[in-house]
């Protein structure tokens, strides 16, 4: 195996244990790339990792230089022990109706900085995240970007974007209280219509604030 292989080899390794081969994150949040284009395109084989690039990802990763060049197996990167393993929500359909779970971070989790709870004085047991998978609330949230949960926040307070579960659907909405009743709005203009809930339709519909939206990673 030759350099370029071996750190081919070990970045794709780095990605897959310990986030989930998650390169999109890796991609914009560890490296700092801006898009994950640049690792697709090691990872295809359409381009080599240059000499310079494996140092400024080696000092990213707090590794020793020459690191990625090695064909042994590499130990956790040092970054890892500032970071909390944070769970995914899952929607599954069971009888034609849609249950919330909360997967375990051993099945699907993101890591977080530790300190970035400690400067928001969250508790990162109370944090979930979800995937944006549409674009009702571009631009403050895209789709395909991942959002964080504060569960411990379902106090309504306008005009903030909660997770809120209604009528057997996870929904992620900008939420006004106005008297008795509810509205949830997306932000895209494109999308109209606005989703009124009364006492009655909160009651049929099972309404309940899983929590709120404290974290953007696009």
């Amino acid at each position: 195996m030759n350099r370029y292989d071996a750190r081919k080899f070990n970045l794709k390794k780095i990605i897959d244990s310990q986030y989930n081969g998650n390169i999109k994150y890796f991609a914009t949040n560890i490296l700092k790339l801006g898009t994950p284009s640049e690792l697709y395109n090691y990872f295809s084989g359409y381009r080599k990792i240059q000499d310079n690039k494996a140092q400024e990802y080696e000092a990213k990763l707090g590794l020793e230089l020459g690191t990625l060049d090695k064909c042994t197996q590499i130990s956790k990167v040092s970054t890892t022990n500032a970071f909390i393993e944070i769970p995914e929500i899952k929607v599954t359909t069971v009888k034609k109706k849609s249950i919330i779970q909360f997967e375990e971070p051993e099945t699907y989790a993101i890591p977080v900085l530790k300190s970035w709870f400690e400067k928001k004085n969250i508790n990162p047991a109370d944090v979930v995240f979800f995937e944006i998978k549409d674009d009702s609330m571009e631009d403050s949230l895209k789709n395909g970007d991942y959002v964080l949960i504060d569960k411990s926040q379902t106090k309504l307070y306008n005009p903030e974007i909660y997770a809120f579960w209604y009528g057997d659907c996870l929904f992620i909405k900008r939420l006004f209280k106005d008297g008795t009743e509810i509205i949830a709005k997306p932000d895209n203009p494109k999308h109209h219509h606005d989703l009124l809930i009364t006492p009655e339709k909160a009651k049929i519909n099972k309404f309940s604030i899983i929590g709120k939206v404290v974290f953007r990673m696009g």
